[in-house]
């Protein structure tokens, strides 16, 4: 008589025999993959801003696409020194990460020491700039909140209240604006802070700055092209954001409710945020592939 449990057996070692081998690459594929984890998921414990976890995805995404072309060639051979500094280095990142409450500087430091942790388990020391555009993209997180206190927010919030009242008025509505305040009958929207889209012209700048490492661009004129269309094309998107906005209240208050309602929070403060930062992302990714099919000429 058969045993029940033999079929589960069966697919249980039929499902062990399909898992990669354990050799020295695939072991270091897979700890750089839960180091990754970890420090998104300390991010998205600890941070209390879902931009930040956007842009450190984004930056993780970015490190692994600039060494696509080398993963089936990987062979981690690390030296016994730099092996030994790499397990150090990372040991301490993952008890610093448990000690991180609330905003902390440390959070941005972490991905790079880990990048060069991960660096020193599969190469020697002497060859650890092998490894330096991963080390560089995930470098490039504190460039957001970097840029977001040097640009100036008062130019860029009038800009983006002009161009929020131009998206309503093509709607066949007629918006008033004053400086960074946009008026559209009772309803009032007044442009300060992120809300000027500061956030979101760093994430695309960091965006583009990944492009340009990863399919790097021949001509110089036109990687200056996407370097000045990244923040037009992230000032687009918010305006489209803060004319939403002003829609949603002048609704709001035409049907007599005086208080901001769970549809403006989720565009504002939430989630929804993310949503025109995506599609400004989109937007800067489909205008890429563009300039370089213009690079690569007919087929």
């Amino acid at each position: 008589m058969r045993n029940p449990s033999e079929p589960l057996m069966e697919r249980w070692h039929a499902l062990i025999d399909r898992l990669p081998p354990p050799t020295p690459r695939n072991l270091w594929l897979l700890t750089a993959a839960l180091v990754a984890c970890h420090n998104l998921w300390v991010i998205h414990a600890t941070q209390d801003v879902p931009r930040i976890l956007v842009v450190s995805l984004l930056c993780w995404w970015g490190a692994l696409t600039c060494m696509e072309d080398q993963l089936d060639t990987l062979e981690p051979r690390p030296s016994l020194p730099g092996m030994t500094v790499g397990l150090v280095l990372l040991a301490a990142c993952l008890v610093s990460s448990a000690m991180i409450i609330g905003r902390h500087g440390l959070i941005y430091i972490l991905g790079p020491l880990e990048v060069v942790a991960l660096a020193l388990l599969c190469v020697p020391m002497r060859r650890l700039g092998h490894f330096w555009q991963q080390i560089l993209v995930l470098s490039l997180a504190p460039l957001a909140i970097l840029l977001e206190k040097l640009l100036p927010y008062g130019p860029i919030s009038r800009i983006t209240a002009w161009l929020s009242s131009l998206f309503v008025s093509i709607l066949g509505y007629g918006p008033e604006v004053q400086g960074n305040l946009i008026t559209l009958g009772p309803a009032r929207v007044k442009v300060i802070g992120l809300c000027s889209g500061l956030d979101q012209v760093a994430m695309l700048i960091i965006v583009t700055l990944i492009f340009l490492l990863a399919f790097p661009l021949r001509q110089g004129r036109h990687r200056l092209l996407v370097l000045v269309l990244a923040p037009v094309i992230a000032v687009i998107g918010n305006a489209l954001r803060i004319g939403l906005l002003l829609l949603i209240v002048y609704f709001e208050r035409d049907a007599g409710i005086t208080s901001s309602g769970w549809w403006f929070h989720f565009f504002h403060d939430a989630e929804g945020s993310l949503i025109f930062a995506m599609l400004s992302v989109s937007a800067l990714g489909y205008l890429y592939l563009k300039i370089i099919d213009r690079e690569l000429g007919p087929a």
